[in-house]
């Protein structure tokens, strides 16, 4: 093996390591700041990419306009709290310059490192399948962990703690809405029945531990049009399978119904506590506050990380009662108060970071939405082409979730910045037969 083929290695082993470990929100707090595993990874991967890139012996690709539109538009937002040059006249911003630095940092970690290390560590068709096997094989276990919280955790209160890997159930959702139709793809493509088969039975047992209506409407959506790209077989039989699970849910598995149905066609709830009068949940709640909030600052928000911080003071202008944040109880399960992630990451984004903000999110998704499609109609491999659409896949099933969720957070902020970048590359390059000593197939950009 030559020096070149192990530093292409040792990259490779650094992604493959960032994808196994990425699918938890479990760390620690170093001077305030949470860290988890996968930003150490990071960290280490990155270092060792600048100093070969300083020595031009490592692949750097420009990280695309979308990229620096989301990162740019956040720190002028951050900018422009600090500075206060724009106030609104109903409410008064609550700036906290280190929570906004902190999320600006956690961007250029997301989008712009992660997308380097995986342009930098994928170079041969091998290394692609690879790292479609470990997303695979991560998602794997999240689900069986998963697993175990749903069939231990059986009361009523405890669906709050069916969270696989996460701290939080929605978050688990979320990954399983992005990761799952990617196992479906790669499932659908397998000319071997039994590992088909069970690439599908891990699709249909992960949905099935899903508590939070957002990510199950992700993850139906992005399993419909992933099986519609592969077949028209395909896109009959999970037509089929969703009815049949949607019957199975109403009659079998009443929690499910509870948590996924019933939460989402109720968005009202009786307040026993103020002579039963019929409320608002608060998760509804908060999309007017944040309304208000890009009202007042409609271009550039009130500046990432004050969102929580400054919603007390929307809410109050409003003539309304902020809600609680509360992870588990009753005063939740009604609707009273706030879990964790229940806001939508566009109501967010937009108060936090204006229309522009919003904007940039949408052009991203949209863009590496576009490269994983492209690469999936262009692929002649087929294991390429099921990867491709399953990352296509993931991302629709982010963009959908998002509607009713915060996924741009620890864990499932990196597993879309790995999309993006395997979407990215999978699109821009191409495989050439005969480039390797071995005729392994490596990438070319086009």
């Amino acid at each position: 093996m030559t020096e070149k083929e192990k530093r292409d290695q040792r990259l490779f082993a650094a992604l493959l390591v960032i994808i196994a470990v990425a699918p938890t929100q479990w760390g620690v707090k170093i001077a305030g700041i949470p860290l988890t595993p996968v930003d150490l990874v990071i960290g280490v991967a990155f270092a060792y990419w600048l100093l070969l890139a300083a020595r031009r012996r490592a692949a750097a690709g420009m990280p695309p306009a979308c990229l620096w539109a989301m990162v740019g538009t956040a720190l002028i937002s951050a900018l422009n709290a600090h500075l206060g040059r724009t106030a609104p006249s109903t409410f008064s911003v609550s700036n906290d310059t280190r929570a906004s630095l902190v999320n600006v940092t956690q961007l250029v970690e997301y989008l712009l490192v992660v997308y380097l290390l995986v342009w930098a560590a994928l170079r041969e068709q091998r290394q692609v399948r690879g790292a479609g096997f470990v997303l695979v094989a991560a998602a794997a276990v999240v689900v069986l962990v998963g697993v175990a919280h749903y069939l231990v955790r059986r009361a009523p209160e405890e669906a709050f703690h069916v969270q696989g890997t996460f701290s939080s159930r929605h978050v688990y959702g979320g990954f399983l809405a992005m990761a799952l139709p990617v196992v479906f793809a790669i499932g659908l493509s397998l000319p071997e029945r039994w590992p088909r088969l069970a690439l599908l039975g891990l699709v249909v047992v992960g949905a099935a531990t899903i508590l939070s209506p957002g990510p199950l409407i992700g993850l139906v959506v992005a399993l419909l049009l992933v099986a519609a790209r592969t077949s028209g077989r395909a896109l009959q039989g999970t037509l089929a399978g969703v009815l049949l699970f949607g019957a199975v849910m109403a009659v079998a598995l009443p929690r499910n119904y509870e948590e996924n149905i019933v939460w989402l066609a109720h968005p009202t709830y009786v307040d026993d506590t103020d002579e039963g009068k019929e409320k608002v949940k608060a998760q509804w709640m908060e999309w007017r506050a944040g309304a208000h909030m890009l009202q007042e600052l409609p271009l550039l928000g009130v500046g990432p990380g004050n969102f929580q911080l400054t919603l007390g003071g929307a809410y109050s202008a409003l003539g309304l009662e902020k809600p609680r944040k509360a992870m588990f109880g009753p005063d939740a399960r009604v609707g009273r108060h706030m879990e964790p992630d229940m806001n939508s990451l566009y109501v967010v984004t937009a108060a936090s970071t204006g229309l522009l903000g919003l904007a940039a999110l949408a052009w991203a998704l949209i863009h590496f939405g576009a490269a994983a499609a492209a690469a999936a109609r262009r692929a002649a491999d087929p294991a390429i082409r099921a990867l491709a659409i399953g990352v296509w896949g993931g991302i629709i099933g982010f963009a959908v979730t998002s509607a009713l969720n915060s996924l741009l957070v620890r864990g499932t902020g990196v597993e879309l910045a790995l999309f993006f970048g395997i979407a990215a590359v999978l699109r821009h390059h191409d495989w050439v037969a005969d480039a390797g000593p071995n005729g392994q197939r490596r990438l070319h950009v086009i």
